[in-house]
């Protein structure tokens, strides 16, 4: 491995907030920095619970860029008809299959009370 001057990034979820994610961080007063820094923190949580609840296989442990990349970048449509909710995705696309299950996964999980 070469080294490249970046420090290096684990691929857990617990990994999400990199170093980098505070480089706009140059608000001259510290509040508007700690609220920067809360938006980001907040941010990251969705698509974290979405990844441990939904995927699994190489997509569970996956970097959160390569999680977007295959699954949130994609054109699709979900519509209703008689009740039901359907996910209409490109068959050709390499990782269709992996997102009707997380959706199917997704529809699964009980309602909040």
């Amino acid at each position: 491995m070469r080294a490249t001057g970046r420090t290096p990034v684990s691929s857990s979820a617990s990994a999400t907030p990199r170093p980098s994610a505070c480089a706009t961080c140059h608000q001259p007063t510290f509040a508007i920095n700690q609220i920067w820094l809360q938006l980001v923190l907040l941010a990251q949580d969705p698509l974290a619970w979405f990844t441990t609840l939904t995927l699994d296989g190489d997509l569970a442990v996956a970097t959160p860029a390569t999680v977007r990349y295959r699954l949130l970048h994609v054109a699709g449509r979900i519509t209703r008809s008689s009740r039901r909710v359907t996910l209409h995705l490109d068959a050709a696309w390499p990782w269709a299959a992996d997102l009707a299950k997380a959706f199917r996964r997704l529809r699964a999980l009980p309602t909040p009370a």
